[in-house]
This record gives C-alpha cells, structure tokens and sequence, in this order.
C-alpha cells in the first residue's frame, strides 16, 4: 500500500477539506518521526538493539494515529499486534505469531536479504560507471567496512561474496520471496535516491546514486543481523592487525 493510500484508509470519512489535509499530514508526519526516534535514538537507551519493545512502541505509535482520525477497528487490531508481540517475552505465542510450515525454509530471515539486495542494487549503479565488478566490490568493502562486518562477518573474502550475491540476484538465482520483489522494485528506491540528490544540489549520477544507497544499507545491516560483541569479523579484525 502506498503512503498515499494509508494517509486516506486512516480516517473514517476520508480528508474532506483542506484543513483536514494539512491536521492529517503534520499528525502523520509526526508519527513517523517518533517511530524514528523510537528506532533510531532511542533504541540505544530504553530498547535493545533487536528488543520486541521497540517494534511494540512503534505500533502503538500507529494505532493512537488510526484511532484519533476514528478508524477504531484498525487501531484495535495493530494494538493486538503490539500486545502479542509483548506476549512473546512471556512465553505465551498467538497463533498468527506462529511459524507456518514450509518445506524448503530460507536459511537467513527476510531482512538480512533485503539489505543484501539494496547492496546489490547499489553496485548495479555502480557498474554502470564502467566500473569492473571487482573494482566495485572492492569499492564497497574499502568505503562501507561495517557493511563486510555485518553482512559477511566470517567471510574471508567480502568484497568476493558481494560479487556472488549480485551475481546470483542477477540470475534469478536466489528463491527467496523477498528478494524478488526488492530487486524488482528497485527503480523506486534509485528514483527516490535521485530526487533526494537533486533536492540537495548533487547531481543524480549512478556513482552517487549507489554511493548513497551503500551508506543508507549500513544502519539497515546493523539491524537486520544479530551480531553479539563475542562474534566480531574476521576481515575487521585483519586489517586492524595490518594497521598495528
């Protein structure tokens, strides 16, 4: 659903006037910064950094919106979410939190693969810089080493394993729901790179462009993979050795 769509679906009665249209954009635009903030700032005082807590505030966050511009049902039922993801802590798991059975389950969850195919995308722009693959790779994990750290923390050759990933993607290679439809909804997230670029008075080059998306697939990474302090990176942990 666009965001568009979920600015009209919140309110009972649609925006009727003007007024109603500006009231509903400042609340929805203050939602979102809030749920930001409850992800991006405040995890690191009140919320673990992969904690349930954090995905409960933000719901809540979303449901005080819907039931404010009247949608009750709606509130409701994302306030049950909220309170079963609460449950989990307790041992206690709803039925539509259980895992579905699925013969062949992907080894790695959806948003590790998700932000592995925004780094593909990324070096799909960049490649069209005339840039060997190699180069590009390499590229990534000199520029963005945490990317390596996050995403390839046992690998001893990152820049290598990002080269297979696009290769793979490319190819149609990777049978996982979630990267076919990112990398087939990738013109969006370049298209709005670009705008981004050019409200900044940078030119919407695809070195930019994949540059940008890189730096944007760090917090992303970070996130979606659990990498406790003991783990570290083989490939980090190389090139400090090199720098001493």
């Amino acid at each position: 659903m666009r965001p568009s769509d979920v600015l009209w679906s919140i309110s009972s009665e649609g925006t009727a006037n003007f007024d109603d249209s500006v009231r509903l954009a400042i609340d929805f635009r203050a939602t979102g910064q809030e749920i930001e903030q409850i992800f991006f700032v405040r995890a690191l005082d009140e919320y673990a950094a992969k904690s349930r807590a954090r995905y409960s505030a933000a719901l809540a966050q979303i449901a005080f919106l819907f039931r404010k511009y009247g949608n009750i049902g709606a509130a409701g039922e994302i306030t049950d979410l909220a309170v079963a993801l609460s449950d989990l802590d307790l041992g206690i798991v709803r039925h539509f939190l259980k895992p579905g059975k699925f013969s062949a389950r992907p080894m790695e969850s959806s948003d590790v693969w998700l932000t592995r195919v925004q780094v593909v995308i990324a070096i799909n722009q960049l490649v069209r810089e005339n840039w060997t693959i190699r180069r590009v790779c390499g590229h990534v994990v000199k520029t963005y080493p945490m990317l390596a750290k996050y995403l390839a923390p046992n690998s001893e050759n990152p820049a290598g394993l990002f080269a297979k990933w696009y290769s793979e993607v490319l190819a149609n290679k990777i049978k996982h729901p979630a990267v076919s439809s990112a990398w087939q909804d990738r013109n969006d997230l370049i298209s709005k790179v670009a705008e981004l670029l050019a409200r900044q008075g940078i030119a919407a080059s695809p070195i930019n462009i994949g540059n940008l998306i890189l730096k944007d697939a760090v917090p992303l990474a970070k996130r979606a993979v659990d990498l406790g302090p003991h783990k570290g990176s083989k490939f980090l942990s190389r090139r400090k050795a090199r720098a001493t």
